[in-house]
């Protein structure tokens, strides 16, 4: 499976002219996550699914199931999918005879279905493509220049969290995005991380819609789960059997627990904030208690591979929209550990950069 990236690129050919193109390849890159968005809007993967897991489809076809379209949709369509074929999110047949070639779900394509087993990835590319996000990208030469500079804000007029307090559409974009990630890493985690099975009782901080710490309870049922978030994210949560939600603020407390889970909430923060996340964490556990936190950490040696991509990328997404956070590196989670007074850092790699990280109370 090949993977679009700057080695792949260079990797095509070899000579001075052959470089100079390769380079002025790299900025049409930019296009590829907006055709993998137009695709999901589409309902271009979708379409193909119902058909079957084998089937093939050509553009006429896919266009007569998609609604409010013109006589030219199954051209322009045509670009769109024949763009989709990179990278093995769609494959293609041709067969004699036929003026275009006919389209099914590549290696990575079914991903994209909505219900994919596992949890769809489609939302994430949504959250992802959604201007709001992209427009804070425009900024980041002022984030460098200008440590004041706030990337989302000056695209948006507020704070990531702000805008998503006031608009009901991006709110629901959003948490889409990480309901799906949440059951996605929940996975991961359950099969390579045992941490959970001597748990009693674990309050999820920043859990959001609260599907985490309901994977959880479903898992491991002698669980008692609870769900901490802002009293306008709890108001819309949905109910999970063994989920209690409960409203509150972490920069202010957090419920007592034995256990406390987080997962990607120190990358929004600088480390002021996050020691003052920490220290309330440490507060609410007892002697012996620890915090499970599942972020993505910084690789020690940046290569051109699937886990520098995926980190470094959302570090950057993180300049854009949450300035003072940032994807770290394993030192700079020991040095929080030791600022908000917890005894040792237990390190457990999962996947592709997203690793396990217990914060103990005490030794």
């Amino acid at each position: 499976m090949s993977v679009i990236n700057f080695s792949s690129i260079q990797e095509m050919g070899e000579g001075e002219e052959h470089k100079r193109y390769a380079a002025l390849t790299i900025s049409s890159l930019i296009s590829f996550p907006y055709v993998i968005r137009a695709a999901i809007k589409l309902g271009v993967f979708d379409i193909i699914a119902e058909v079957g897991p084998d089937a093939f489809l050509s553009s006429e076809d896919i266009a007569s199931k998609i609604p409010n379209t013109s006589p030219t949709t199954p051209i322009a369509l045509e670009r769109i999918l024949r763009m989709l074929l990179i990278n093995d999110i769609l494959k293609s047949s041709h067969a004699d005879g036929e003026l275009r070639p006919r389209y099914g779900l590549g290696k990575l394509g079914q991903y994209l279905v909505s219900g994919a087993p596992g949890a769809s990835v489609a939302p994430t590319h949504l959250l992802a493509g959604d201007k709001v996000m992209v427009d804070g990208l425009y900024y980041l030469e002022d984030a460098v220049l200008d440590p004041s500079c706030e990337p989302f804000v000056k695209a948006n007029g507020k704070t990531l969290f702000e805008f998503m307090g006031e608009d009901l559409r991006f709110r629901k974009v959003f948490h889409e995005a990480m309901r799906g990630g949440s059951i996605m890493t929940a996975a991961v985690i359950f099969d390579k991380y045992k941490g959970f099975e001597d748990v009693k009782d674990i309050v999820d901080v920043g859990g959001s819609s609260g599907a985490v710490v309901a994977e959880i309870v479903a898992k491991y049922p002698h669980i008692r789960g609870r769900n901490f978030d802002l009293p306008y994210v709890i108001a819309n949560a949905p109910q999970f059997p063994g989920v209690e939600h409960v409203s509150g603020n972490m920069f202010e407390s957090i419920p007592t627990a034995e256990t406390i889970f987080m997962k990607s909430i120190l990358h929004d923060w600088d480390d002021e904030q996050c020691i003052e996340i920490l220290k309330n964490c440490w507060k609410a556990l007892p002697d012996g208690g620890k915090v499970i936190d599942v972020d993505l950490v910084v690789p020690t040696k940046i290569e051109n591979d699937l886990e520098s991509l995926r980190v470094l990328g959302l570090d950057m997404t993180m300049m854009a929209c949450c300035p003072r956070g940032r994807e770290r590196t394993i030192e700079e989670f020991q040095y929080l550990r030791k600022a908000a007074g917890f005894a040792e850092l237990k390190d457990f790699p999962v996947s592709n950069g997203l690793r396990v990280l217990e914060f103990h109370k005490s030794l």
